[in-house]
C-alpha cells in the first residue's frame, strides 16, 4: 500500500486508511471532508520541508510532511 508521502505532485488518489494518524488530525481531516474513500489530489510539495498541499472537493488543505506517511492511499 502506498502512502501520501510517496505520491507525485498532480496525482489523484483515493484515501484508503487514516487509522495511523492521531485522533486530533483524523477529526480535523474528517471535518474538512477528507475521509476514507475520498479522492484527493496532491497539488504541491512546498520547499524547505514545508507542508504538502492537497485538494479535496475544491478545498486546498496544508498537511505536515510528518503526517503524510501515516495516510494510506490508492492510485486511481
Amino acid at each position: 500500500m502506498q502512502t501520501l508521502a510517496e505520491v507525485q505532485e498532480g496525482t489523484v488518489v483515493t484515501i484508503e486508511d487514516l487509522s495511523e494518524t492521531d485522533a486530533v488530525l483524523r477529526r480535523r481531516l474528517y471535518d474538512m471532508g477528507v475521509t476514507e474513500g475520498a479522492r484527493v489530489r496532491l497539488c504541491r510539495r512546498l520547499p524547505f520541508g514545508g507542508p504538502l498541499m492537497i485538494e479535496c472537493e475544491e478545498l486546498c488543505i496544508g498537511l505536515r510532511r510528518c503526517d503524510a506517511p501515516k495516510i494510506a492511499v490508492r492510485r486511481l
